[in-house]
């Protein structure tokens, strides 16, 4: 049987394929890459019982589209780019099978930019230097180290044991138009006056056009260095690390950035703050939070557990199959239990309708 589980219709703006990131060979120049959002990858691979190591998709900014090879569970977590099924609106944060040729779709979002579609079992792809994620700019990793193009065949590796259906209750990185990110002060932020550092915390940024998996590009107030020069010896530029180029305008790295550079640092996006990143779009507005480092690794340490069961809850399925007129329609109650409160959505003969209060007659 083939393990093949999408035919790739339309790549959208940038899909790629990845798991946790490269590690150990930043000395070498090799970029980590991973998933730009690491929490919300973590919760599609945690609603699938996968091993969170597992590759999922990372779909930036949407207009994907994928043909369904043969029955699959998926999750979609991260923003919420309007995902279809056979055109019809399905929910996200939760685990959804998926049947032979049925199209899985994607519009766009005005708020966060990046969705991660999980697959239970997880994504087969030869692995380069211990990982599969993809790194564009070396073209290793991946699908042959490049974005899903058209008719690009994707296998996942098979599942012997019917799992759980799972939806998310935890906390959801889903993207924001005004976004603080805490910062720990950078190796050179002594390049830079006390009254250009105040003024970097205190001014609002926003995030321009130019932005990848490798950087965004910031525009506002301009962050000058005390003497006007603005390149330094190379060195480590991890992830998260906020670089004043010439121009005077910040730039903060992400996942798939250079391993050293020659701009200043004025300080580094905090751990705890970095899967935010991978959810900025065009014209966020951005703030920055001076923070120490021992509280950064405080917060780090309290986060560190990542997601816990208490997140997750079973999904409680009922179908029927009602005649009316000659007709028969498939109908199916998903019940979603939350703290004090019950949600009720359905679809009838497929189609997801959300319902807003459900007086329960079913007992």
């Amino acid at each position: 049987m083939s393990n093949k589980c999408f035919q790739v219709l339309d790549g959208g703006f940038l899909t790629t394929i990845q798991d946790l990131g490269r590690f150990g060979y930043a000395s070498r120049g090799v970029s980590k890459s991973g998933p730009s959002d690491l929490n919300s990858f973590k919760v599609a691979n945690f609603l699938l019982q996968n091993d969170l190591n597992s590759l999922a998709l990372e779909i930036s900014y949407g207009l994907a589209k994928f043909l369904v090879l043969r029955p699959i569970t998926i999750s979609i977590t991260g923003a919420n780019l309007n995902p279809l099924l056979n055109g019809n609106k399905i929910p996200m944060w939760r685990t959804l099978n998926l049947k032979k040729n049925d199209v899985l779709s994607f519009g766009s979002s005005n708020i966060g930019f990046r969705s991660y579609v999980g697959v239970s079992g997880g994504i087969d792809v030869p692995l380069v230097l211990g990982s599969g994620s993809t790194h564009l700019a070396s073209g290793i990793g991946g699908f042959l180290g490049k974005s899903l193009k058209k008719d690009d065949l994707i296998s996942s590796y098979p599942v012997t044991e019917k799992k759980k259906m799972l939806m998310y209750l935890g906390e959801k990185n889903e993207g924001s138009k005004n976004i603080t990110l805490r910062v720990i002060p950078g190796p050179q932020e002594d390049h830079f006056s006390s009254d250009v550092v105040d003024t970097f915390y205190s001014e609002t940024f926003k995030s321009t056009e130019k932005l990848d998996r490798i950087g965004i590009a910031l525009d506002g107030t301009e962050i000058p260095t005390k003497t006007g020069n603005h390149d330094i010896i190379s060195d480590f530029t991890p992830e998260g690390s906020i670089q004043v180029p010439g121009n005077g305008k910040p730039l903060i790295l992400l996942s798939d950035c250079q391993t050293t550079g020659g701009y200043p640092k004025i300080g580094v996006v905090a751990s705890i703050d970095l899967p935010k990143l991978g959810q900025i779009g065009t014209k966020d507005s951005i703030k920055f939070e001076k923070i120490t480092i021992e509280e950064a690794e405080k917060l780090y340490r309290i986060s560190n557990g990542g997601i816990s069961e208490n997140d997750i809850s079973e999904i409680v399925i009922k179908e029927y199959s009602i005649d009316i007129i000659d007709s028969k329609y498939d109908v199916k109650l998903y019940k979603n239990s939350e703290e004090t409160f019950e949600d009720f959505s359905v679809t009838v003969n497929g189609e997801y309708i959300e319902i807003e209060e459900v007086i329960d007659y079913f007992h």
